[in-house]
Order: C-alpha cells, then structure tokens, then sequence
C-alpha cells in the first residue's frame, strides 16, 4: 500500500526539480538582456569589411517615376490575367441586354491590337506571332453582343447613353474603318442600331 509520505516525496522531487529548471531558464534569460551592448558581437565584427550602397533619389518615390512611360507600357501589354473570363461574362450581360453589362470590358474586346497581343501563338521555330483568326473572332463576339444588347432595350424609354457606351460608340466608329473587311462590314451593320441620335 502506497502511503501519504511515499506520494508526498515524490511531489516534492518534482516540484524542485521544475523549480530548477525554471531557474537555469532565467539566468538565461537575464544574461541576455543584460550583456553588455558595447561590446560587439562577433556576427558584426566579422561583416564590417561590407559596403552598402546608399542611393539618395534626386525626388520623393511619387516624382521619381515616369508615369507616361506606365501608360504607354500599358497600351502594349495583353489584357489582365483573367480577361476570357471577363469577355464571356461582358457577352452574356451584353446579349441578355442587361444594364449592368461592363462596357469597359466590351470596349477592351472592341481593341483589335489588344487582342493581337492576347492571342500569341509560338510556331514549332520558336517565333511567337499574333493570332489573328481568334483575335479578329473576339471582335466580332463584341460587336454582335452590342447589336443584341440593343435589340433588348426598349425604344420607347430613352436612357441616356453613359461616359462608358459613349467610349464603345466610338471605338465602333473606329472599327468601321478597319483595315480588315469582316470587321469594317460588323461594324458598320452594329452602328445602325445604336441609340444615340
């Protein structure tokens, strides 16, 4: 039978031995707070040989950067990560007629450079090219989700044409004088049903 005194001792064993164990961790502890910070370490005496440059900026970060540089970077770029999402989405909003059709991304598959630059191909030689079927195929998309957008929309209640379709009216302009004859005659037909006087 195990006595009170038996259990007894080996508490108190365990209770000093985490007293111990306790001590040793904050002895540790204060050693390093408290060494001295004059002295230099050795990872710090052994890298003073390093040279860091330091290059001072004639301006803040805002004045330093060609902006007109960033824009025009951007008009020879594809579209943004995800843009055959967008443009499945843009026509299906565009041809149901809805008002929350998204004209900035019609207007992007309205751009035929753009679209160059998002369909490339790479040849078995290695040169990457333009797809222009599928390229020219994304524009025509555009231009018949416009026609059935219009096509939807009440002729008798007279909305007014937002800052956003004012932009694709023009760019349909523009593609009625493109140099490829699909598009220009696309163009052409979707410019009779638009909306503006």
């Amino acid at each position: 039978m195990v006595t009170t005194q038996t259990t007894d001792t080996g508490l108190m064993q365990r209770g000093l031995l985490l007293l111990g164990g306790m001590t040793a961790l904050v002895i540790v502890v204060l050693l390093i707070v408290l060494r001295n910070p004059d002295s230099p370490s050795k990872s710090t005496a052994a890298r003073s040989d390093v040279v860091i440059p330091v290059v001072v900026a004639p301006a803040p970060f805002p004045a330093t950067v060609n902006w007109p540089m960033f824009v025009q970077l951007r008009d020879q770029l594809p579209s943004d990560p995800g843009w055959e999402v967008r443009y499945n989405a843009a026509v299906t909003l565009a041809r149901r007629g809805s008002a929350k059709t998204p004209w900035p991304v019609v207007l992007d598959m309205l751009d035929e450079d753009r679209q160059l630059r998002n369909y490339r191909v790479t040849l078995k030689n290695g040169q990457v090219v333009s797809n222009q079927e599928d390229a020219t195929r994304t524009v025509l998309n555009g231009l018949v989700a416009i026609a059935e957008w219009h096509k939807k929309q009440d002729p008798a209640v007279a909305a007014p044409v937002s800052a956003d379709l004012q932009l694709v009216y023009q760019q349909v302009d523009r593609l009625a004088q493109s140099g490829n004859a699909l598009v220009r005659v696309h163009a052409d037909r979707v410019r009779q049903a638009f909306l503006r006087k």
